[in-house]
């Protein structure tokens, strides 16, 4: 896996009109700056989710409209489809998972778009055993994690900071 394959959502894009809005509709974004018992949970699973699932997860067909006005550029971008990181679709999950991640199917799917993310990053990380700091910690005998290995505990899940909910609220 090369350096741009392991790039993270929230350093490609992060839709952060989306969030705004989510916040607001939680009644949240007014607390952001307070620290004593405010838990801004929306930006908060925003930011981890965006933080441990790669870019690369929401990069499939996108359909092009509109091309720009200049003609060198319109011809560079004709309408169509081609492969590319697709933003509505990783926003709408993002405004979603903000709003509704307290529990059902939007936290259910954004924790299997984590742990895949994790177990394909562990099976880089054996590539090279000896800089693979959790290998001996855990006796892992594969060549490839799964995710089925993180929920056992048979390979480290990831590890986050929670330096805004404090309580693992999120």
């Amino acid at each position: 896996m090369n350096e741009i394959d392991d790039l993270r959502l929230i350093e490609d894009f992060l839709p952060i009109d989306a969030i705004s809005e989510a916040s607001e509709e939680k009644r949240q974004i007014s607390g952001l700056h307070l620290w004593w018992a405010r838990r801004p949970l929306v930006t908060c699973r925003a930011a981890v989710y965006a933080a441990l699932v790669p870019a690369q997860r929401w990069v499939g067909p996108v359909t092009l409209q509109n091309p720009p006005d200049d003609a060198s550029k319109a011809a560079a971008r004709k309408s169509g489809t081609r492969k590319g990181l697709n933003r509505r679709a990783s926003a709408e999950f993002v405004k979603n998972l903000s709003i509704h991640g307290h529990g059902g199917r939007y936290l259910d799917e954004a924790r299997r778009h984590i742990l895949k993310a994790h177990a394909a990053r562990l099976s880089q990380e054996l590539l090279t055993p000896d800089e693979c700091k959790w290998l001996a910690e855990f006796k892992f005998q594969k060549d490839l994690v799964t995710v089925d290995d993180l929920k056992t505990g048979k390979a480290p899940l990831p590890r986050v900071l929670d330096p805004f909910a404090g309580g693992g609220a999120i």
